[in-house]
């Protein structure tokens, strides 16, 4: 279950997501976002990967109010992989090479927050502000 709590500027509010142990702050236009719990999606040319690292990962889903598939707004999207189960299939589903692992966003004591490519596209309208959002606005507790 995701809430939203507004923030002071009433310019932004923050989501957040008690289930994973993290938040994300948002302009005020994303009031109203809707967030999902995906399966795994085996399209993704991460699958493979993260199924190695965690055979239980999914993927969570913001999906922004103005979204349409006529014009989709790019969602704010990442895997989750257990941290405990990334610990211990890491290096066998590297063959020993760790830098192959995929990009975490953040991480905290139970879970990391992986960011796949495949799920994000620059034509999508608010990938730039997406994108900025997954880099400053994001936290773990």
């Amino acid at each position: 279950m995701a809430s939203e709590k507004m923030s002071n500027n009433d310019e932004e509010f923050e989501i957040l997501k008690d289930d994973y142990g993290y938040s994300i702050t948002v302009p005020i236009a994303w009031s109203g976002v809707f967030v999902t719990r995906e399966d795994q999606d085996a399209k993704s040319p991460l699958h493979e990967m993260l199924t190695k690292l965690d055979e239980d990962y999914f993927i969570v889903r913001h999906r922004h109010p103005k979204w349409t598939a006529e014009t989709p707004y790019q969602d704010i999207v990442f895997s989750i992989v257990r941290r405990e189960e990334w610990n211990k299939h890491a290096n066998d589903a590297t063959s020993g090479v760790l830098e192959l692992l995929p990009q975490t966003i953040l991480s905290n004591f139970e879970y990391l927050l992986v960011h796949d490519p495949y799920h994000y596209s620059s034509k999508n309208q608010g990938y730039d502000e997406v994108m900025d959002i997954l880099k400053h606005n994001m936290k773990t507790y």
